[in-house]
């Protein structure tokens, strides 16, 4: 019988649990400063923040202006009404 991959329980390496409880803490940041949710935030950017060896916080002021970047021009810089 062929072995699923998926059905098994995943061992997380030392670095990978490092970068996880690091993303954690960067989204908790970036949700607290800037009130943008981690999943507006690809992967791919969240890992290049990590490598480049940011703190949580500078990650998430980083991760900001990605997001903003991300966004039609005309609401770049239109502050939320209330």
């Amino acid at each position: 019988m062929p072995s699923n991959p998926s059905a098994k329980a995943v061992a997380r390496t030392p670095d990978e649990s490092a970068f996880l409880a690091w993303q954690a803490e960067a989204a908790t940041e970036l949700e607290r400063l800037h009130g943008i949710a981690a999943g507006a935030i690809p992967d791919r950017v969240w890992i290049n923040l990590y490598v480049r060896g940011l703190s949580e916080r500078e990650a998430a002021d980083r991760a900001e202006v990605y997001h903003r970047k991300m966004l039609p021009a005309g609401e770049r810089w239109r502050k939320a009404k209330g």
